[in-house]
């Protein structure tokens, strides 16, 4: 593109320039969110300020764009000087049309030395190392003194502008935010059923704690509305989208296909994979769900050249953040030699598939269930470090001296956590965990039992429990429960 293209597109997308009254009233991802049965406002980009330099990841369709915009009105309405805020998605883009845009915008807006806001939408998008752009204008540049917030829904190259933001910052914390599905209390509330609101979270560093039994004893009187919601949320997942289609319509049928296209175009095709080998590699995902990752056997039931052809696509999910992978621990650090487990990070994901072609069976309710549970651990660190998610050296599982398995494990928990998605029969992996650590929790189905050195809690109130809801002012989350 050319300095004059740029310019009119830059125009074309940013109409408040024009009338920011006008776009306040008339803006169409604002009027529909706020038309939603629930509101869910997560400020992942609460506290900016001029100077700062902010990435904003998280996977397509988590509702990224959406809190831009809930960002720009933000700042319309206190009176920020609507031509100071300038947005531009990055699809197509090169580092040349990059290093364009940010001169060309500071022109157009006819710059008079005040900080501009910058969101730059999806510039993970951008072809080639869109980084040393971003620091050469940081470098030489009035960008140094403005607010500027880059959006991707990949991981990739955010390792390499790490590096090349370094001092490029600016002042303050958390300059890092990620934006994933919600968690499972904010389910529940966004489902239309608000559950015991005064019961206090549980540290994921305490869960032995007195205060963590108070709050699991206080939770086993919702244990039945928790596990009825429970299946919903592993049949719908926590994509906002998906929880407004099933409370508009019952299910979450035309969203499961919005996240296979995702899955297509985001993950796969980038690494020239046919739609029926990737049909193939997610078949075998779901079908291994709780187990560790046969990439050998991947490889040639699928058709892929090597094993190693399997990680490239494996890695390339997880940079997406559609996939999260589960390491097996050695002293608590992650052992990279052995054999990795594969979750997804949303329920839905794992269903696309199926609901794409019937012909490849739906997960199970307990093997999603181990996977949120591993989720919900992953969820509970990141709500402590913001910005990014590391599930490698945090949440991982162990085999233990006797050929036993513990789902899962990690630094930042006081106990082991074993998934046992029974009514009965939890007292075998009590048993294990009783034997390899003194203490832990199995997850059950329904059972609360707090009494001994190994406790039993619903899963679905062990993930409740875990999850710290995202703020609302909006009594329109007091809505009747599901029936």
């Amino acid at each position: 593109m050319n300095d004059a293209q740029i310019a009119e597109m830059l125009r074309q997308r940013n109409p408040w320039w024009r009338d920011a009254d006008e776009w306040l009233a008339d803006e169409p991802k604002l009027l529909y969110a706020d038309d939603a049965p629930f509101e869910y406002e997560p400020t992942p980009l609460a506290g900016l300020t001029s100077g700062g330099l902010y990435t904003l990841t998280g996977p397509r369709r988590v509702g990224k764009s959406l809190e831009i915009k809930r960002k720009i009105r933000e700042l319309i309405q206190s009176e920020v000087n609507p031509r100071s805020i300038i947005f531009c998605s990055c699809d197509g883009f090169t580092t040349q049309d990059l290093r364009r845009l940010f001169n060309v915008a500071r022109g157009v807006v006819m710059d008079d030395g005040r900080p501009l806001w910058w969101f730059i939408d999806e510039i993970t998008a951008v072809d080639g190392e869109w980084s040393s752009v971003v620091k050469e204008a940081r470098d030489n540049s009035p960008l140094i003194r403005d607010c500027v917030v880059l959006t991707g829904s990949s991981a990739r190259g955010l390792d390499e502008a790490t590096k090349d933001f370094a001092g490029r910052r600016g002042e303050g914390k958390s300059h890092d935010r990620l934006l994933l599905p919600v968690g499972f209390r904010t389910f529940c509330r966004l489902s239309g059923k608000e559950i015991g609101h005064e019961i206090k979270p549980a540290s994921l560093g305490d869960l032995q704690a007195a205060a963590a039994r108070e709050s699991f004893e206080e939770l086993s009187f919702w244990t039945e509305d928790l596990h009825q919601l429970w299946i919903n949320y592993l049949r719908v997942g926590g994509f906002p989208q998906a929880i407004r289609e099933m409370r508009e319509t019952g299910d979450a049928l035309s969203f499961a296909r919005d996240l296979w296209d995702v899955m297509e175009g985001e993950a796969l095709l980038a690494a020239g994979m046919s739609a029926p080998k990737m049909s193939g590699l997610l078949g075998a995902l779901v079908e291994g769900l709780t187990s560790p990752v046969n990439a050998s056997r991947i490889q040639r039931n699928v058709g892929f050249t090597t094993h190693s052809n399997v990680y490239d696509r494996l890695f390339s999910l997880e940079k997406a953040y559609l996939i999260w992978l589960c390491y097996q621990d050695h002293e608590l650090r992650p052992n990279f030699r052995a054999q990795r487990k594969i979750y997804f990070t949303d329920p839905l994901l794992a269903r696309a598939l199926a609901h794409r072609n019937p012909a490849f069976a739906q997960p199970v309710e307990s093997t999603l269930s181990e996977q949120q549970a591993g989720f919900a651990l992953l969820r509970s660190i990141k709500d402590r470090r913001p910005g990014r998610l590391d599930p490698s050296e945090t949440v991982m599982y162990r085999r233990t001296s006797s050929k036993s398995e513990i789902d899962f494990v990690g630094p930042e928990f006081s106990v082991p956590i074993e998934i046992k998605y029974s009514d009965t029969g939890w007292a075998r992996a009590a048993q294990i965990l009783r034997a390899n650590s003194g203490s832990g929790i199995v997850a059950t189905r329904r059972t609360t039992d707090t009494s001994g050195v190994v406790w039993a809690v619903p899963v679905a109130n062990l993930c409740w429990a875990l999850d710290r809801d995202a703020p609302t002012s909006s009594a329109q989350s007091q809505l009747p429960g599901l029936g």
